[in-house]
């Protein structure tokens, strides 16, 4: 996380603000097992004859995480959106959710 992080107790609940892509890359451990990736939202860039001029691949750091903890924090997870309070009416194949809001619904998605 490049953003600067408040520094109050409400931090652990989230209470900071960060760009989405920042929340990915943190949240990319538990899905990876440990390893982190450096998102990018370009995938690539081509011209009008769909030739490709730029290719951004993203970037992967190794064992950044333990695994074991990562492992179960993805199941954690993965129970908000299958029977918590992030539940989702239809099924989305390899969802996962964090919980919790301001009590505006300002942030919320």
């Amino acid at each position: 996380i490049e953003s600067e992080m408040p520094p109050y107790l409400p931090l652990a609940l989230g209470a900071g603000e960060l760009r989405p892509i920042e929340l990915a890359e943190a949240y990319s451990v538990f899905m990876l097992k440990g390893d982190r990736v450096r998102p990018y939202p370009i995938v690539r860039i081509v011209d009008p004859e769909g030739n490709v001029l730029k290719k951004y691949e993203p970037k992967i750091f190794r064992s950044v995480f333990d695994p074991v903890a990562a492992a179960a924090m993805d199941d954690l997870l993965r129970g908000v959106v299958t029977g918590g309070t992030g539940r989702v009416a239809l099924p989305v194949p390899n969802a996962r959710a964090k919980t919790g809001t301001t009590s505006s619904h300002r942030d919320v998605w």
